[in-house]
């Protein structure tokens, strides 16, 4: 099977985009094709007002143009990790999701230089493994789509740093089943770091999608 990357995958479907009920605001194509660019990564309609009266709260009374006190995120932390039911350490914050996976590669890969990925997945952990010096073994989806898990277990060696699996991915829009990352998890050995990229999560819908948390 031949293998599509993101570009060639983003061809394939370019055909296929829901259009959405309401007439959105944002997201709009520069060719005003009347497609929306999920992708953008930002609500189609724009911010809510509650969202949008808590920014104009914020700035008066914290006074406009000031840096952030807690630059550490502390009470922002602890709030998430109360909310996942996790410790304040499991926290990191970031400025988006990229960042986070700068600091997995540069943390993971440092000992240990070889990544395992699905192909095609979110480029940027591949991208950032460079700067790491590492390799990335790549390992076709399934014909319908899907992580390949029982190929990339296998994929896993002695050298390996870290494996990467996008939940659902991007940019296929597919799930990992909650029973096929139990097998998963129990192939892989301990000292291998499993980065479960879940970013898209609140967009799935389907009983089988399960947060990766419960492993931490």
């Amino acid at each position: 099977m031949t293998t599509p990357n993101r570009r060639e995958f983003f061809g394939a479907v370019a055909g296929a985009a829901a259009v959405l009920t309401l007439n959105p605001v944002f997201s709009k194509a520069a060719e005003n094709d009347g497609m929306v660019r999920i992708n953008y990564n930002e609500s189609p309609y724009g911010p809510s007002e509650k969202a949008l009266k808590a920014i104009r709260d914020s700035v008066t009374s914290t006074g406009a143009g000031r840096y952030y006190d807690d630059s550490s995120y502390e009470e922002m932390s602890k709030v998430l990790a109360k909310h996942h039911g996790l410790q304040r350490e499991n926290i990191q914050a970031g400025a988006g999701s990229t960042e986070i996976l700068k600091i997995c590669d540069d943390v993971f890969l440092r000992s240990k230089a070889k990544l395992v990925v699905a192909e095609p997945a979110y480029e940027a952990v591949i991208q950032y493994a460079v700067n790491s010096r590492a390799d990335a073994a790549k390992v076709p989806l399934t014909p319908d789509y899907r992580h390949d898990l029982a190929r990339m277990a296998d994929a896993v060696k002695a050298d390996t740093g870290m494996v990467y699996i996008c939940n659902p991915n991007n940019p296929t829009g597919t799930i990992v089943k909650k029973a096929d990352m139990q097998k998963f998890m129990d192939r892989i050995p301990s000292p291998v770091i499993v980065v479960v990229d879940e970013a898209y999560s609140h967009f799935a819908n389907d009983p089988d999608f399960e947060s990766a948390v419960r492993y931490v």
